[in-house]
């Protein structure tokens, strides 16, 4: 009983993650790659340390969201 269960726990998870990864909206992904974008700007333009780090930090957190949402699905779509 106990290997059936765990054989089925990898499928139970990839789809948790498919339903999550369904559930962004191509809007959200869109706020996020302009935030990403902002911060990039931002850290360009230049600043103290303190700002490039809390701005660098600001940056991957919202990457880390998109990649996550696997927002590049949208393609070109996102401007």
């Amino acid at each position: 009983m106990w290997k059936i269960v765990l054989l089925m726990l990898p499928l139970l998870c990839m789809q948790c993650s498919v339903a999550a990864a369904q559930d962004v909206s191509q809007s959200q992904c869109q706020q996020w790659k302009d935030k990403i974008e902002h911060y990039t700007d931002l850290r360009r333009a230049g600043g103290s340390a303190s700002q490039m780090n809390s701005w660098r930090k600001k940056q991957k957190e919202y990457g880390d969201k998109f990649y996550k949402a696997k927002c590049k699905k949208f393609g070109k779509a996102l401007q």
